[in-house]
């Protein structure tokens, strides 16, 4: 008998379950779930973005959170791209999707989206899908959103052309004095009168980086100034790749002022590739010739100080520069002559003179007085939300 009671019981607990669960399940679709769903192919890409706008329209006491997810080629796990919870506020909601993040499709170029909006439950599951749009998207051929940037190529290419055929035409062009470099004929002067010798050393850098082939620039004009007055010229390099160029410049430099003879190659050396092992090396060097003037131009890191201080130390003038913002206070601190930022970079052509050099120069001071007068504009503009300046063309 008691068998039959805990049998009874068990059927009716399943079968008011069951009851429970189709109203719960009744419930939750007692309302019509409603919103605007958009998906559009974002274009000016390579064919794998889409936008995805939805408006819901439910009451939030009808639905509190809705799931979207975004497929490519079809409605399926295995090509979800993105799954977003949208909360049921009354806005328009914008999404921007890759279709390849996941999984990459075969044909990156031309592929198909899938927006998929559902009602979701607390949990954040899918309990209902009511939404489906789709739209096919395309690689293009270009990107307009870069058309600013290519305009300003041209412009820059246009003025770099017509100044440096100027330039080659004999025109003087006005170049700012940079006091360092106006300092160089006393600094090589000096060096001479005390019998001394000079260092240059042209950082620790490789020849990737551009702070060392400015240097390496630099070194041309300095050598033609120290074959004048026939003093010795000394090139301590940390990198061998340097140092192979670095006596090529030297030797083309005494040639160019008919000194050949001057010429040591022994005068451009390697010393080693460690770093610090290098700043203590060029610093016994300095502590043991005590030279007179020593030019500090390239890519420097730590070792700047070190270098800095011990040819302080034994009366050197100093003439550094570096594109390293954390050096250049030691250097200002320590140094007779900083060149600043682009200074180490003009040095060669205010130095030369050279009409290449000189005429891509004023074309890099022109676009950049441009694009100030545009972001004064632009601010001007956006006190009065106006943002054209900023929108089409400083930000692309």
């Amino acid at each position: 008998m008691k068998r039959f009671v805990y049998i009874l019981v068990i059927i009716s607990l399943l079968f008011s379950a069951g009851f429970a669960e189709e109203a719960e399940n009744n419930n939750e679709l007692d309302f019509t779930p409603k919103g605007k769903l958009e998906i559009k192919d974002k274009g000016n890409d390579d064919g794998t973005g889409v936008n995805v706008f939805f408006r819901p329209q439910n009451k939030p006491e009808e639905v509190k959170y809705y799931l979207l997810r975004v497929y490519y080629k079809s409605v399926s796990e295995d090509n979800l791209a993105a799954q977003y919870r949208i909360e049921n506020k009354d806005r328009r909601y914008k999404f921007n999707v890759s279709l390849q993040k996941r999984r990459k499709h075969p044909y990156p170029n031309s592929r198909k989206g899938v927006a998929r909006v559902y009602v979701s439950n607390e949990k954040g599951e899918a309990v209902k899908a009511f939404l489906t749009e789709s739209t096919n998207t395309s690689a293009s051929w270009f990107n307009i959103n870069k058309l600013s940037a290519f305009m300003g190529v041209l412009l820059f290419l246009l003025f770099v052309y017509i100044f440096i055929k100027q330039a080659r035409r004999g025109v003087e062009f006005f170049i700012r004095k940079i006091p360092g470099l106006e300092e160089l004929d006393n600094a090589v002067g000096r060096a001479t009168e005390l019998g001394k010798p000079i260092y240059y050393i042209p950082g620790i850098g490789t020849t990737s980086r551009i702070a060392t082939l400015a240097s390496l620039n630099i070194l041309a004009p300095v050598t033609r100034k120290v074959a004048k007055f026939a003093t010795p010229l000394k090139v301590p390099n940390r990198d061998p790749v340097v140092m192979s160029i670095a006596q090529d410049v030297v030797k083309e430099g005494y040639m160019a002022e008919g000194r050949p003879d001057l010429f040591n190659s022994n005068d451009v050396f390697f010393l080693t590739r460690q770093q610090f092992a290098f700043a203590g090396a060029v610093s016994g060097l300095f502590k043991r010739e005590k030279p007179g003037a020593v030019f500090l131009l390239g890519k420097f890191y730590a070792e700047s100080l070190i270098f800095a201080e011990t040819a302080n130390d034994v009366g050197a003038i100093q003439i550094a520069g570096t594109d390293s913002v954390s050096q250049i206070p030691f250097f200002i601190a320590a140094c007779d002559y900083t060149l600043i930022g682009e200074e180490l970079f003009a040095a060669s052509g205010y130095l030369s003179g050279d009409p290449l050099i000189v005429g891509t120069m004023k074309a890099q001071d022109y676009l950049k007085a441009i694009l100030i007068v545009l972001l004064f504009i632009g601010i001007i503009l956006n006190i009065f939300d106006i943002d054209i300046i900023t929108k089409y063309i400083l930000q692309r």
